[in-house]
């Protein structure tokens, strides 16, 4: 039969696709989701305008169209709902990120949608920095890495929750964005927690928190001023992290002085202490915090500056005509001399006494003054005939020869000799009038004096005789050159009128001309530093006058401490070995592991015959905190020097990660993956309970080997398999693991108890599935719109949800499953047909005499389903029915309804399985009153209805008769009116009763208007069909 388009036949006639539907083919087809039709009669559904969508099949209305959003990817993670589906706005959407991402600061983000645009997207936001140990002054450099589906519109860092800085993302590659700030010159203020977040409009994501620790120094480096024989002491402390330690050392004018502290409590605190200070602690002082695997900080210089002399002034008796020179050599300030308290002329530090008389006899004195601090030295010169004609001279002798002097009386005496105020008792020759001394070696300036004795008792100082020795107070050293690195090598002389003092390479006998070399000069020392980074042999020429001397030489030889990098099987023993290479020998050896200072030897090996030193630090019964980095550092106590060796990881053989449990859905591939430390000809091998595992020769990746292996041969009923793996590395070193498992997953069943349920009746759905090591996730949805309404339970290996719906209409259903421990999910579906009598229609009250049709609608799955009609208890009623898709509508015609017409009608269905279903309508006279039909009446007719307690005026023949609506009925009952009696009436007798007439008609038309205007009412429109009420009720 061919039909209209929009109509498919049904027996022998075509009907109109309804509402909501759409002709394909023979068939009228549901307008699928995201449209809707509203006219009968379609071969097309209307899309729903943009952003919205219907949220089932069969939609007849746009209104049906509501804002929606579809679910799409979610980079670095997952969304429940998944993927592809539709929700409406305010549904609740969560977002589960990978491990290490983070979605608002969470891993797991429950977002109820206002604007689809809302949808959470993961991110990973991670702030670093080459060191978390920073030196102040240097640079500390910050790198914000983002990995997310979009660049960030900003990037902000933070210190201590305080906003610090902003810049723009740079793009790197594969999702991966980047910021970066800097702190140009650290301060100790800069130490603190950073963080940084990236910024999608309004939207910030924070990254993980760094702590940094500055490293400083805190040292007064004031200068100060002391007269001589105070006491002073220098404080300095530094800042040490809770895994390093440092060491802080002394140095005067560049020279190691005191002793080195190792420090590992925060801070670390060495005091440098003065005790009766003298000239010799004169100069710059400063503090060095050495931080192992870190770097040094250097204070500033404090001055020291030493009021003293360097020499004082010694008594003497002169004979007559005899000349001495006073020396006064104070180490700083403004000299003045006197003489018996009275002011002398002079300034210089040098008094010159020239053939004396009686009139030089008395006490010298010389005065420093500086700062408002004054010493002096004083002196007593007496001037005689008698007593010492020949005194000890000045002279100039090199460092280590001796020295002869005479001392010559004019009178018989006995003699003592005096070296720097102490007495000599060898090298000593004396006459009656004459003595001789020769002095030991010498290899500092000496004073020298005579003291005579006569026999009269009289006793008399010879002048003082001055040995200027020249020589070297220090020779340099041999020095280990660290890689990229400098040394400094250190001369010092001692004598009076040094006239050069210079460095000289060996190799071409060349001064050594260098910016770097500093001289400092202490009363009679001089010192010269030469910084370099050349390797060599040097030494120091110093030239006083005519007399040149050289140093011994030293060598500036390369150092290097080496460590080798170990592997271990969990549980051995191992020695780690740490080489120090050099012509210098260290006095200890540091030992650090991933920074952290865990050993210092204090008695490091040194080969016989060889520039090396070995230190060494045994590791028992290795675990794998253990395992990291460790670092080595030879540490020279003469000068205060650090070697580091690189870096050397102790490596644990055998795996990485641990063999462990495996989970696969069964028909997946089945893969073993494990990782184990590589070493040449390594293999590996598995054991499996069932079937078996064919391993690839394995991916090295630096010290990483990694194994992927394929099971095969494996039962279709098998749900366990034990297995272990083994790595060899040869010489019968093999490791094994520890046993795990595979398990494998069946597909999830989703199952109905029944494909047919009554309306009214609970449909029960279950799920079914596997449960290995963590509980499935499972989302249930009824006709597209999701539902939390389930319950769950699981044993050791079976997880079960059960959903129960009461029916109403079909019930579609769809469980996500998804495995947390297999990754993905599962999608399964079920369905219930919901049949019985979804209900009965009919007008809601009826008006006495008027004819009525109430209509039975029913969900069946068979055409030959029985409708029965009942009153009460009455006998079946006639009626008519029509069978259309799964549907049957069935009418029952009550014509000129009557008082035994209301109550109640029950609609009964017979299904073919025996099974009943009924629906019941109560018909309800209406309070209300249907206009009268009075023969010969005159009434209002401009209404139809006249509602309850409500009077009619009707013109009964000569009678006016007010009739009441009560209840549905009128109190009166009028089927004729008489007819009006005739008479002869001139237009004079009929114009009072026509004006009369008039009024009323208009008092009556103005009453109806304001009852109408008052009392509004409106007739309740007629349900006509089961559709209709179907779309009032949509």
């Amino acid at each position: 039969m061919h039909c209209e388009p929009g109509s498919v036949p049904l027996y022998n006639s075509c009907i109109l696709c309804e509402e909501g539907t759409y002709q394909s083919g023979e068939e009228c087809v549901s307008c699928p989701v995201g449209t809707y039709q509203s006219q009968t009669g379609s071969t097309t559904c209307s899309t729903c305008p943009g952003g919205t969508s219907t949220t089932s099949p069969g939609a007849s209305h746009s209104d049906l169209c509501i804002e929606v959003c579809q679910i799409e990817d979610i980079r670095y993670g997952v969304s429940d709902p998944p993927s592809g589906w539709i929700v409406q706005l305010g549904d609740p959407v969560t977002v589960r990120c990978s491990e290490g991402f983070q979605v608002g600061g969470k891993s797991i983000s429950v977002t109820t949608l206002e604007s689809c645009s809302d949808l959470p997207s993961c991110s990973r936001v991670v702030i670093s920095t080459p060191s978390l140990n920073v030196l102040e002054s240097s640079t500390l450099d910050l790198s914000c890495k983002i990995t997310a589906a979009s660049s960030p519109d900003l990037c902000i860092f933070y210190k201590d929750s305080q906003r610090v800085e902003a810049a723009e993302p740079i793009s790197i590659e594969g999702g991966n964005y980047e910021c970066e700030t800097s702190v140009a010159v650290v301060e100790s203020a800069d130490e603190g927690s950073y963080s940084c977040s990236a910024v999608w409009g309004d939207d910030p994501e924070p990254s993980n928190e760094v702590d940094i620790r500055v490293m400083g120094l805190t040292f007064d480096a004031t200068d100060v001023f002391y007269a001589e024989r105070s006491n002073h002491k220098f404080v300095c402390a530094a800042t040490v992290p809770s895994d390093t330690a440092v060491i802080i050392s002394w140095t005067r004018d560049g020279q190691p002085v005191g002793e080195r502290l190792t420090g590992t409590s925060n801070p670390a605190v060495s005091v440098l202490n003065l005790p009766d200070i003298s000239p010799q602690h004169q100069g710059d002082y400063q503090c060095h915090a050495t931080y192992l695997e870190i770097g040094t900080i250097v204070s500033e210089p404090a001055r020291l500056d030493v009021l003293g002399f360097w020499e004082y002034l010694s008594d003497m008796d002169l004979t007559k005509g005899n000349s001495a020179t006073l020396l006064c050599k104070p180490t700083i300030g403004e000299v003045s001399w006197s003489l018996n308290d009275s002011p002398l002329s002079t300034t210089s530090s040098t008094l010159e006494l020239e053939s004396v008389g009686e009139e030089d006899e008395g006490v010298y004195r010389c005065h420093v003054t500086l700062r408002g601090e004054t010493l002096y030295s004083s002196a007593r010169v007496s001037v005689s005939d008698t007593g010492i004609t020949e005194h000890p001279e000045d002279m100039t002798l090199q460092s280590g020869e001796q020295a002869t002097l005479t001392c010559t009386t004019n009178t018989d005496s006995s003699f003592k000799w005096y070296i720097n105020d102490n007495e000599v008792s060898t090298g000593v020759k004396s006459t009656t009038r004459q003595s001789v001394l020769v002095t030991s070696p010498l290899t500092l300036r000496s004073r020298l004096q005579c003291v005579v004795s006569t026999g009269e008792g009289n006793t008399y100082y010879s002048k003082i005789g001055v040995v200027n020795v020249i020589g070297f107070m220090a020779v340099p050293q041999d020095k280990g050159l660290p890689v990229d690195g400098e040394v400094s090598l250190l001369c010092s002389v001692t004598g009076d009128s040094l006239s050069k003092l210079v460095w000289v390479r060996a190799s071409d006998s060349k001064e050594v001309l260098s910016s770097e070399m500093k001289s400092y000069s202490t009363g009679y020392t001089t010192s010269n530093i030469l910084t370099t980074s050349e390797q060599g042999t040097y030494f120091c020429r110093a030239e006083f006058g005519s007399h040149v001397i050289e140093s011994e030489r030293a060598a500036v030889t390369p150092v290097r401490v080496v460590m080798s990098s170990k592997s271990v099987a969990l549980g051995e023993d191992v020695t780690l070995t740490c080489t120090v290479s050099g012509a210098i020998r260290p006095d200890m050896v540091f030992w650090t592991r991933n920074g952290e200072l865990i050993f210092d030897d204090k008695s490091p090996t040194h080969e016989t015959g060889q520039d090396m030193s070995l230190s060494y630090l045994p590791l028992n019964s290795v675990s794998t905190s253990d395992t990291g980095e460790y670092r080595c550092a030879a540490s020279i106590l003469s000068d205060h020097s650090v070697f580091e060796s690189h870096p050397a990881p102790l490596a644990l053989l055998g795996f990485i990660d641990t063999v462990s449990d495996v989970v696969v859905r069964r028909g997946d591939l089945t893969e073993l993956v494990f990782s184990v430390r590589h070493q040449d000809g390594v293999t590996a091998s598995c054991d499996l309970s069932v079937g078996v595992v064919v391993l690839g020769s394995g991916d090295v990746h630096g010290d990483e080997i990694r194994f992927r292996g394929v099971v095969i041969s494996i039962g279709g009923e098998v749900k366990e398999i034990d297995y272990t793996c083994s790595v060899d590395y040869g010489s019968d070193v093999i490791i094994k693991s520890e046993s795990a498992k595979i398990y494998i997953v069946d597909e999830p069943t989703l199952t109905a108890a029944s494909t047919y349920v009554q309306i009214g009746e609970v449909a029960l759905f279950t799920l079914t599935a596997d449960y290995i090591t963590n509980v499935p996730v499972v989302t249930w949805r009824v006709n597209s719109l999701t539902t939390v309404q389930y319950s769950s339970s699981y044993t050791s290996s079976e997880y079960t949800s059960t959903l129960q719906w009461p029916v109403s209409q079909d019930v579609e259903v769809e469980a996500t499953v998804r495995y947390s421990d297999i990754g993905g999910y599962s999608i399964r579906r079920a369905a219930v047909l919901a049949y019985g009598v979804e209900g009965v229609t009919g007008p809601e009250k009826v008006h006495l005499g008027n004819s009525y049709n109430l209509t039975c609608s029913v969900a069946t799955f068979a055409e030959n389903t029985v409708i029965s009609w009942f009153k009460e208890d009455t006998h079946p009623l006639p009626h008519s029915s029509f069978y259309y898709n799964n549907k049957i509508s069935s009418v029952l015609n009550l014509p000129a309804v009557s008082k035994t017409d209301l109550g109640g009608y029950v609609c009964n269905a017979e299904f073919s399985d025996g099974q009943h279903s009924s629906g019941v309508f109560h018909l309800i006279q209406t309070n209300d009153c249907k206009l009268p039909s009075i023969e010969n009446a005159v009434m209002d007719t401009s209404i139809d209805v006249v509602p309850h307690l409500t009077e009619l005026s009707v013109m009964c023949g000569d009678e006016t008769i007010m009739m009441k609506c009560e209840h549905g009925s009128w109190d009166q009952t009028l089927v004729f009116c008489p007819a009006a009696q005739r008479s002869t009436l001139t237009i004079q007798q009929m114009m009072p009763g026509i004006a009369v007439l008039l009024i009323l008609l208009a008092v009556g038309v103005g009453s109806v208007y304001l009852y109408k205007k008052r009392n509004k009412f409106i007739a309740m429109k007629r349900r006509d069909s089961v559709e209709e009420l179907k779309r009032e009720w949509r």
